[in-house]
């Protein structure tokens, strides 16, 4: 009879000790929400970036806007954190309000760090410290390697060309030759560089499949800047 209760006091320390490892692997996006909300919202805050969940926003000086996303993966194995970058004088397409932007409607696009990476949900309390930290750090070398880099838009967009856009090791090579295109214009008209915002656009027209085919909704952004810079 003793031997048949240390049996059982065995088997159920087994599926004890089994259950708080399937535990272990449950812990969900709604779990990190309130460790994110603890351990990096007011790092973020101090920091200038307003926002609230997972979706935040920083305003520079520069008609500049950065984005940073949480982005549960949808299996709930983790998560990633996406960054983008929004200039003012170009309206957004999808919100009238900059605390609803989202990253997927802009075309400078990366993440932490800048190539795509997924991160496991932190359990324990060394875990969770030991991300927050990376990810602290991680930020800190995305405004030299992306935000301050890529939001330079008075001079990083002035080197390209059409022949630039073309070249097939290119930066900014998750965006398509006609969304760059289009953008590069756009800044070129916002600085009065007109005769570079007219080739650009012009450019652009030729990447496009007019009027049914890829890119055919951007026609009347080209051909309203070209439009522009002839009224000049």
């Amino acid at each position: 009879m003793k031997l048949l209760k240390n049996l059982f006091k065995q088997k159920n320390s087994g599926l004890q000790n089994s259950n708080l490892e399937v535990g272990k692997k449950k812990s969900s996006a709604a779990d990190f929400r309130v460790k994110f909300r603890k351990n990096f919202i007011p790092f973020l805050k101090k920091d200038n970036w307003k926002g609230s969940g997972f979706k935040f926003y920083k305003q520079t000086e520069n008609e500049t806007v950065y984005l940073l996303q949480v982005v549960p993966e949808k299996d709930g194995s983790g998560f990633s954190i996406a960054l983008a970058i929004h200039f003012d004088f170009i309206t957004y397409r999808f919100a009238d309000n900059i605390k609803d932007y989202s990253h997927s409607g802009l075309d400078i696009r990366g993440g932490l760090p800048t190539n795509s990476k997924i991160y496991e949900y932190p359990i324990t309390d060394s875990e969770t410290n030991q991300l927050f930290n990376k990810l602290k750090v991680e930020l800190d070398k995305a405004y030299s390697d992306f935000f301050n880099k890529l939001g330079n838009w008075q001079e990083y967009y002035n080197k390209f060309t059409p022949q630039e856009i073309e070249r097939k090791d290119r930066e900014l090579d998750n965006i398509t030759n006609s969304r760059l295109a289009l953008l590069c214009a756009r800044i070129f008209n916002h600085t009065d560089n007109y005769k570079k915002s007219l080739e650009m656009a012009e450019y652009g027209l030729t990447t496009i499949n007019y009027p049914t085919g890829n890119g055919s909704a951007l026609y009347p952004e080209f051909t309203r800047i070209i439009q522009a810079a002839n009224n000049v």
